[in-house]
């Protein structure tokens, strides 16, 4: 426990010298939100359409795709297939562009030229029927559960939490470190140390103005995205290995569901109904 109090400690002075060298009347431009997809409804003879999807998937695609999809269809008797050219972009739309797909049972393509990359080729899955152009091209990379700018608003809550956070006493932390008496001792020394530039930072933070901070959570952003990164890699590799842990031993994949619905803090025990259903346990134990 002492190395996370230590470390807590790292992170605050990181964050403090930042500050402290950006810390001016900064004047910013605003973040600029994608501009999301462009959708063109394409007359195919004798009587469908294609509807081609270009560009940035924005966060309000998923439901602005499903309204150019109806429009298409009112100009068209059918819709013949739906055609992608995008680099990726936001997560969330691409799954519910997905499922719109799939409730319609279009084919989806990607053309001649194009490129289907990042949360497109999620997209592209949506289609019952699947195909590429020979000089067409489908690119994956690992995926994140931060959207676009999304490691700046982690770093921006980051600040709100610093804000704030409240002065420390040496009784807590011996309280805390009881276990390690002699780590304890040392841990609380620093308290008085760790108070007073707590106090300085909450302040520069407190004087930043708006375009000041959004630039020091950009910065911040772009310092912590590998990191945060790597954590959802292995977090997903994690999963991976769970998924093919349950396969093997025929318990239900409804078991992660369970396993999800909690925090990594929060436990819940699961009733002798579920643990049958799920196929946890295989007989009464008798």
């Amino acid at each position: 426990m002492g190395t996370r109090l230590r470390d807590t400690l790292v992170l605050i002075n990181a964050i403090f010298f930042v500050t402290l060298l950006l810390y001016a009347d900064v004047w910013a431009a605003p973040a600029s939100e994608p501009q999301g997809l462009k959708f063109t409804c394409i007359p195919d003879k004798p009587s469908g359409a294609i509807l081609a999807v270009h560009d940035e998937f924005g966060p309000t695609d998923g439901p602005r795709f499903k309204t150019e999809l109806e429009s298409c269809l009112v100009k068209h008797r059918a819709i013949t297939r739906i055609e992608f050219t995008s680099d990726g972009g936001n997560v969330e739309a691409a799954f519910e562009i997905a499922q719109t797909i799939a409730d319609y049972r279009f084919h989806t393509h990607v053309p001649a030229g194009s490129r289907c990359i990042s949360a497109c080729t999620l997209a592209f899955l949506g289609g019952i029927r699947r195909t590429i152009h020979p000089n067409g091209s489908y690119e994956v990379h690992g995926f994140t559960g931060f959207s676009s700018g999304g490691e700046a608003g982690f770093a921006c809550n980051l600040l709100k939490t610093v804000r704030k956070l409240p002065q420390l006493s040496q009784e807590k932390v011996r309280k805390v470190y009881s276990e390690d008496s002699e780590n304890a001792e040392a841990l609380a020394k620093e308290v008085p140390h760790l108070n007073s530039q707590l106090l300085e930072l909450q302040s520069r933070i407190a004087q930043l103005n708006k375009n000041g901070e959004y630039l020091l959570c950009k910065l911040l952003g772009g310092y912590i995205q590998g990191d945060l990164q790597e954590i959802e890699r292995r977090s997903a590799l994690l999963s991976r290995r769970w998924m093919q842990m349950v396969q093997q031993r025929r318990v239900s994949s409804k078991l992660l569901d369970h396993i999800f619905a909690t925090t990594t803090s929060g436990v819940r025990p699961l009733t002798r109904q579920e643990l049958e259903e799920l196929a946890v346990i295989t007989d009464d134990g008798n």
